[in-house]
C-alpha cells in the first residue's frame, strides 16, 4: 500500500513539473517556427529540425556541437567561412544518415539512433562538403574519390577519429581492395565503408605529398589530376601503395574493420526489408513536399522494426567499445531473426512483447477502443500518457534490453519541444505482467546514453598520419551501460 501512494505521489508531482514545464512554449529570442522547420541561428551557422523531433528538442546542444565542429574544418581545410552554411536535422535515418548539397547539410538524428555514430562525425563529415564545394569552379570536374576522401580525411576517420592508413593498408593486402581508378570513377558502386576509408587514405597521402593547397585546386580538376600534378590516377595509386607499405600488417584492425563491414551491409539489408524509405536519399530541402516532412519527421513504429532497431544500436555500441566477440554475437542473432521475419530467441520475444505492451498503453490513453485495458500497476500511469497525448509531446523506445528470459525493460523518452524536462521512464514487461518504474527526471540526450563514444582504435597522432599508433580500448560488455 505504501509502495502505491508513494508512486502515485511521484506521478502527481511530476504531472505539476511537467505540465508547468511544457506551457512555457517557444522562447521566443531562440526560435521561429515555420510551416516545415523549426529554426535556431548561430551564424554563420543557420539550424533547422522537424517540429516536435529529438532534434528539435536539442537544436541548442546541436548548435554548440556544430560551431566546434565548424572551426575544426575549417581550421583543417585552411578556409575561412564566409557564407551562411544550413544544417537540417531529420528523425528517421537515411543510408549513412548525412547528405550534403552544397551548402546545405542534411543530418540523421532520431532519438532511437541505431547507427551509434557521434554527431562530431557527422557534421566534420557533412561540413566539409559543405565548405569544399566553395572549391570547385563552374567549369570544373569532380568525383566522389576527392569528394569523400577529403571528408573522411578532414574528419580523421569515416564515422569518428581512426587510423585510416592502418586499415588503408590491412584493406591493400586483401581480397577486398578496390583500386584508386575505378574509385575515381564510380566510387558509390562499390562497398560504402571500404572505399570511403580507401578514398580517405589516398587523400591523405596526397595532402602529406603535394601539400593541401595542391589537393584543393585538384579538387576542381578531379578527374584529370595530371594537369595539376603531372601524373594519372593509376600512377598516384602505386605512390600511395608504396607509402603505405612500410605499415606493418595488423590482423586485429583488419578483424575489426571487416565486421564493421558486415555490420553496416547488415544494417542496409535492415532497411531494405524493413524500412524501405531509410533507402530513398532526402531531396535538398528547398524541394521538400508535404511528403518528405512526413516520412522524414517520424521513425518506423513497426513493432519488429523497433525490436531490430534496437538490436542493431546494440551491435554498434559493442564494436564501437571494442567487444568484438559481443557484437559478433549480437550480429548473427540479427541476421538470423531478419532471415525469419520474426524473433528467433527469447530475448527477442521478450523485446517484441514490451514493445506492444507500451504501444498498446499509448493507444488506450488515446482512447482507441481496440486497445486492451493495461494491468492494474500501469493504470496509474494513464495519466501521464494521456498528459503526453494532450500537450504534443513525443513518447519514444529509445532502447530495449532483456535482463533474462521473459523479463525484458524498455527505456521511454516523453518530450516536448523546448522544455528543460524530458521524463525517462523504464517499462519491464515479466512473466508475471508489465509495470511502470522511473528511472529518472532528467535531460536525456545521446551523449548521455553512449558511455563509450570512442573507436577500438583512435590515432595518437594529430595529423592521422601512417606513423600512428594504435590504442585499444579495454572491451565493454554492450549489456553493462
Amino acid at each position: 500500500m505504501w509502495t502505491r501512494l508513494r508512486l502515485a505521489f511521484a506521478a502527481i508531482l511530476l504531472l505539476l513539473l511537467l505540465t508547468a514545464s511544457w506551457g512555457q512554449g517557444v522562447p521566443p529570442t531562440s526560435a521561429q517556427t515555420s510551416a516545415a522547420w523549426v529554426h535556431l541561428d548561430v551564424p554563420p551557422l543557420r539550424l533547422h529540425a522537424l517540429p516536435h523531433t529529438y532534434a528539435a528538442h536539442h537544436l541548442p546542444d546541436l548548435a554548440r556541437e556544430a560551431q566546434a565542429s565548424l572551426n575544426r574544418i575549417a581550421a583543417r581545410l585552411d578556409m575561412p567561412v564566409t557564407t551562411p552554411l544550413d544544417i537540417y536535422f531529420v528523425e528517421r535515418i537515411f543510408w549513412q544518415g548525412g547528405v550534403a548539397y552544397g551548402s546545405k547539410v542534411i543530418i540523421s538524428w532520431p532519438a532511437r539512433n541505431y547507427l551509434r555514430i557521434p554527431i562530431a562525425a557527422y557534421l566534420d563529415h557533412e561540413l566539409t562538403h559543405a565548405l569544399a564545394s566553395r572549391l570547385t569552379q563552374p567549369d570544373g570536374e569532380t568525383n566522389a574519390l576527392l569528394a569523400e576522401g577529403l571528408a573522411v580525411w578532414a574528419t580523421g576517420g569515416h564515422y569518428g577519429v581512426e587510423p585510416i592508413h592502418h586499415i588503408a593498408a590491412a584493406l591493400a593486402r586483401s581480397p577486398n581492395y578496390i583500386t584508386i581508378p575505378d574509385l575515381a570513377d564510380n566510387l558509390h558502386a562499390y562497398q560504402h565503408e571500404t572505399a570511403y576509408i580507401e578514398a580517405g587514405s589516398f587523400v591523405g597521402y596526397l595532402v602529406e605529398t603535394y601539400g593541401l593547397e595542391t589537393v584543393k585546386r585538384l579538387y576542381a580538376s578531379a578527374n584529370t589530376p595530371e594537369r595539376i600534378i603531372g601524373r594519372t590516377y593509376a600512377q598516384l595509386e602505386r605512390d600511395w601503395l608504396t607509402w603505405l607499405r612500410p605499415i606493418p600488417n595488423d590482423p586485429a584492425i583488419a578483424h575489426w574493420f571487416d565486421l564493421r563491414v558486415r555490420i553496416f551491409d547488415a544494417m542496409r539489408t535492415y532497411q531494405e526489408t524493413f524500412d524501405p524509405a531509410a533507402r530513398e536519399l532526402p531531396p535538398e530541402p528547398s524541394n521538400w513536399t508535404a511528403e518528405h516532412v512526413r516520412t522524414y519527421a517520424h521513425t518506423t513504429q513497426d513493432p519488429f522494426a523497433i525490436v531490430l532497431e534496437t538490436l542493431l544500436a546494440d551491435i554498434n555500441a559493442a564494436h564501437r567499445c571494442g567487444d568484438l566477440d559481443a557484437a559478433e554475437s549480437l550480429l548473427q542473432r540479427l541476421t538470423t531473426a531478419m532471415r525469419a521475419r520474426a524473433p528467433t530467441d527469447a530475448d527477442l520475444h521478450a523485446r517484441l512483447e514490451t514493445v506492444l505492451a507500451v504501444q498498446n498503453a499509448r493507444r488506450w490513453a488515446q482512447g482507441d477502443p481496440t486497445a486492451a485495458p493495461p494491468t492494474p500497476a500501469v493504470l496509474l500511469w494513464a495519466p501521464l500518457l494521456a498528459l503526453a497525448e494532450r500537450t504534443g509531446a513525443r513518447l519514444t523506445i529509445t532502447d530495449l534490453a532483456t535482463l533474462s528470459p521473459n523479463h525484458a525493460v524498455a527505456t521511454l523518452l516523453i518530450e516536448k519541444r523546448w522544455s528543460d524536462t524530458s521524463l525517462v521512464l523504464q517499462w519491464q514487461t515479466t512473466n508475471t505482467g508489465t509495470k511502470w518504474l522511473i528511472t529518472a527526471i532528467t535531460e536525456q540526450t545521446q551523449r548521455s546514453r553512449d558511455l563509450c563514444t570512442k573507436s577500438p582504435i583512435a590515432s595518437t597522432t594529430n595529423r592521422h598520419s601512417r606513423t600512428s599508433t594504435l590504442v585499444w580500448l579495454k572491451p565493454m560488455r554492450a549489456s553493462s551501460w
